[in-house]
């Protein structure tokens, strides 16, 4: 996460010590300071990182509700439909959910190809990542 937004280094300080709440209150002042600069990218992350603590306090439904706000906030990221579907996989259970998204990664990298960058993963790593995930999830 970027040290520029406010309370990062504390939400990573609390997730380590095990303070969820403390880590969810200094997540909502990162939400907060994203949200004002209109960076849905990184606010999508920052949903995915509070669903993840959700989870980690038997909040299932909540963490599912906000992986699939995390979604409709960036939309069209490949990385953010792929750590949806490692979500449903690894941490729901939900093999079939997780396949049909890694196919939609596959489908619209294949579609749209794009090269690699120090930021970001090319298409065909993103396919690859999702085909890897969609094998186990039919095994």
């Amino acid at each position: 996460m970027n040290n520029l937004i406010p309370g990062t280094n504390e939400y990573i300080d609390a997730l380590a010590d095990s303070r969820f709440e403390d880590a969810k209150r200094h997540l909502l002042v990162a939400i907060a300071s994203v949200k004002e600069r209109g960076e849905s990218p990184v606010l999508a992350g920052l949903a995915q990182r509070l669903g993840s603590i959700l989870l980690k306090q038997g909040d299932k439904l909540g963490a599912l509700g906000l992986y699939e706000i995390s979604e409709c906030l960036d939309s069209e990221s490949l990385l953010t439909k792929l750590d949806y579907a490692k979500f449903l996989m690894f941490e729901m259970g939900d093999t079939a959910a997780a396949g049909a998204k890694c196919q939609g990664i596959i489908a619209s990298a294949t579609a749209k190809p794009f090269p690699g960058s120090d930021e970001d993963f090319s298409s065909e790593e993103y396919a690859e990542a999702a085909g890897r995930l969609l094998r186990e999830s039919t095994a």
